[in-house]
């Protein structure tokens, strides 16, 4: 309970620190517009739930993670696969974030642009921005999830050098591909 207590305030903290802090900062620097408005928060959200996913599950990433034969096989634990199953992992959210963060305001403001009677209804405006917000992380986060299989693997060469001269236990063969849950 009380590291998912540190992933939250870490994360909710850096969402805060990049959220308030670029928009000055960017102001002063001149840099402004639509962009800015739509890229700030998007960077905001990904950083956090990279620092949140990164947190959560830093047993994996200091520890590292099991890994296994193809057929499923104990091969032994590996950092360096941990390191891999975050990086996906992190990529992925930072992509669903984007796609959200930053196609939704867009695409709700081509609706408006393009059917300006739904701006003059608040109820109707509300539900469509609701609506296309639901669609876009219904549709985003499976698709970025997707990228990289649950299931994931390396070659044992990425791997540490216990692990690069693993055998299978039952054939004795050589393994090439350390198979480990990359987690979500």
């Amino acid at each position: 309970m009380e590291k998912l207590g540190l992933s939250y305030v870490a994360a909710t903290g850096a969402a805060l620190a990049i959220g308030v802090g670029a928009m000055p900062l960017l102001g002063r620097l001149g840099i402004s517009g639509r962009l800015v408005q739509v890229t700030v928060p998007a960077t905001a959200v990904s950083v956090s739930s990279v620092v949140n996913l990164v947190l959560t599950r830093w047993d994996e990433l200091v520890g590292g993670v099991a890994v296994y034969t193809e057929d499923g096989h104990p091969l032994g634990v590996s950092k360096a696969a941990g390191q891999m199953a975050l990086g996906q992992c992190s990529a992925a959210r930072v992509l669903w974030s984007f796609v959200v963060l930053t196609a939704a305001p867009l695409i709700n403001r081509g609706i408006l642009a393009a059917v300006p009677s739904i701006a003059t209804s608040t109820s109707a405006s509300m539900t469509m921005q609701a609506s296309v917000v639901f669609v876009s992380l219904w549709l985003s986060v499976p698709l970025c999830m997707a990228i990289w299989p649950q299931r994931a693997s390396a070659s044992v060469d990425s791997l540490e050098p216990e692990l690069r001269q693993a055998k299978h236990p039952l054939t004795g063969e050589p393994v090439q591909r350390a198979f480990f849950n990359k987690g979500l």
